[in-house]
């Protein structure tokens, strides 16, 4: 009984290699191609039930005799799902020579996918016998697949020493996803000394992928302190983009104390994008009584984005103060324009009738022709007929 269970296995085999690799069966005609095809590809598939020990000559086999890509890369993703050692050497083997570059970078991910420990020391070997920075782009991924020792070692010296910028980017960019806390440690070092701009990007945006109570401190530091003020305003802007109540104190202390004008005008867009009224009551008392006229325009500017029903009585104020600059009144006059007409029509035609400023009754007077409402049009009516 046991003799004809094994005779049935082998047969089973055999059949599979004849219906994958088409030995002793004549070439069907054109249109049975695409039944072949699918034949070929169940055969495969079923190859993910059998004895590993069976099961991986016959992938292997396919490996080196199909010019089928799908099947192939079929038979790859198969003998990943074998989780046996004899599977490594062939992978390797694919990762490094395949002609095929898409076959190539399959071995690399699934190898990374295989619930086996030695598969990230084929993937370590890989990476330093291949040139293909294409490829060594797949295994800085496969790496940060790995919660390995081993895997996140090498993730950290591609992120600190490679000579490949863009993988060096690649690799700051997966130590983001991280939970080790060496990788804080690592993206704060790059950031303070790699010499490449690009990469202390990158690091400084892979801290601000950190949960909020740890990347605050860090990007507030930075946003105070940073010798590079190009990193200075990417701080400011991650701080502002996390809707945090720390960070908003921190970036409301942060105005107080900054001098630089384009770092303040970040602090402003911050403002803006913190849903809060304690961010919303800064935008305004900036507004009102900021002593810098082109800071106070940027956040009126900020405050008629928020569609607020309180910001036109702000918005008035400013239009009808006479010691206020004219650009800032512009400004504001601006700012009422572009709401609903329901709300800006009726503003702008008191400006326009009766404003004691002609540029702004001018002013208003465009914006009024852009509306399209018929009041609009009847205001226009009026004043151009006017005796």
């Amino acid at each position: 009984m046991n003799g004809m269970k094994k005779f049935k296995r082998y047969t089973l085999v055999t059949l599979l290699m004849v219906l994958v690799l088409g030995s002793g069966l004549s070439l069907p005609a054109e249109e049975k191609k695409d039944e072949k095809a699918q034949l070929q590809e169940a055969a495969v598939n079923a190859l993910l039930h059998m004895d590993k020990e069976k099961a991986v000559p016959v992938l292997e086999k396919i490996l080196k005799t199909s010019t089928d890509p799908k099947l192939r890369e079929k038979a790859i993703f198969i003998l990943s799902q074998q989780d046996s050692t004899k599977a490594l050497p062939i992978l390797k083997d694919l990762a490094l020579n395949d002609a095929d570059m898409k076959v190539r970078a399959k071995a690399v991910f699934w190898l990374s996918q295989m619930n086996l420990d030695a598969s990230i020391d084929v993937l370590l070997d890989v990476y330093n016998k291949t040139a293909d920075s294409k490829l060594k782009e797949k295994l800085v991924f496969a790496f940060s697949q790995h919660d390995s020792d081993k895997a996140f070692n090498r993730l950290s010296d591609i992120a600190q020493h490679d000579s490949d910028e863009k993988l060096k980017q690649k690799a700051v960019f997966w130590l983001s996803q991280s939970s080790r806390k060496e990788a804080v440690t690592i993206l704060k070092k790059l950031l303070e000394s790699d010499p490449s701009q690009k990469v202390r990007e990158k690091a400084l945006f892979a801290l601000s992928q950190r949960s909020g109570d740890e990347a605050v401190p860090m990007l507030l530091d930075i946003a105070r302190s940073n010798k590079d003020i190009e990193l200075r305003k990417k701080a400011v802007f991650w701080l502002g983009q996390s809707n945090n109540d720390k960070a908003l104190d921190g970036l409301i202390q942060l105005y107080a104390d900054e001098k630089n004008q384009e770092l303040r005008e970040k602090l402003l867009f911050g403002f803006s994008q913190n849903s809060s009224d304690k961010a919303f009551n800064k935008l305004k008392d900036i507004a009102r009584t900021d002593p810098d006229e082109k800071i106070k325009e940027k956040a009126i500017f900020w405050l008629g984005q928020t569609g607020k029903a309180e910001v036109v009585t702000l918005l008035k104020e400013v239009i009808a103060d006479k010691k206020a600059h004219i650009d800032l009144r512009k400004k504001a006059l601006f700012s009422i324009s572009q709401m609903s007409a329901g709300v800006s029509v009726p503003i702008l035609v008191g400006i326009a009738k009766s404003n004691d400023d002609i540029e702004l009754r001018k002013k208003a007077i465009f914006w009024l022709g852009q509306s399209g409402s018929p009041e609009a049009l009847k205001v226009l009516e009026e004043l151009s007929n006017e005796k």
